[in-house]
């Protein structure tokens, strides 16, 4: 079943409280009944990311969970300043609590523009989770890679460099997909919207270095 926009009741919650109505109730099988439950819940919402990666669903199949979009802001938030702190650059906390909230907030920007304030959390949700999945794929390498100095092109660099160019590639196409599927527009749009919040975040970057 495909989870409406904006609809907290979703396929997770509808199959606890199912399963919890169909069960005996006895101590024993419901708690076996609730870590099973757990389980396919998280499975579920593996494959969902898995299929949203591939491009083949969209956000308004992620649950709808508030909640989680504060805690996959957090936790993007600390890959950010990790992959920082792997480049020997410190940022402060404040920089990167902004970058998270700038692709948050420009997302309800967005959606306000189309009156479809409504799948903001499912829209972010997608976005955080899928950010989240690349930067923690992205870390290790970066790690490796240490900080690179201009110049600085020997094969090492350039071995690291194709991943990571893969990965930020793909990671624009999720993206863009997200975009297409959260505002109802083609494609090509959900591209060019990207490329501005880019463009965007760079100049931020840029003005926020020079005071």
């Amino acid at each position: 079943m495909t989870i409406v926009w904006g609809d907290s009741r979703s396929t997770l919650r509808k199959a606890r409280i199912g399963a919890g109505q169909a069960m005996p109730r006895t101590s024993s099988l419901i708690s076996f009944s609730k870590v099973s439950i757990r389980t396919h819940c998280m499975t579920e919402l593996i494959s969902r990311i898995r299929q949203l990666l591939r491009l083949r669903c969209g956000p308004q199949d992620m649950p709808y969970r508030p909640v989680w979009v504060m805690g996959l802001g957090v936790a993007l938030m600390i890959l950010i300043l990790a992959g920082a702190w792997a480049q020997t650059q410190t940022i402060p906390v404040s920089l990167a609590l902004l970058l998270v909230g700038y692709e948050a907030g420009m997302a309800w920007l967005l959606l306000r523009l189309r009156q479809q304030t409504v799948r903001w959390v499912q829209t972010v949700l997608a976005l955080f989770v899928t950010s989240l999945v690349f930067n923690m794929l992205a870390l290790p390498l970066i790690l490796i890679l240490g900080p690179v100095t201009p110049g600085q092109a020997d094969s090492r660099v350039l071995l690291l460099s194709v991943p990571l160019l893969v990965m930020a590639f793909w990671k624009f196409l999720v993206k863009a997909h997200i975009f297409r599927q959260a505002l109802e527009i083609p494609f090509a749009a959900g591209v060019l919207i990207v490329l501005l919040l880019g463009l965007g975040r760079m100049v931020m970057v840029h003005y926020l270095a020079l005071l």
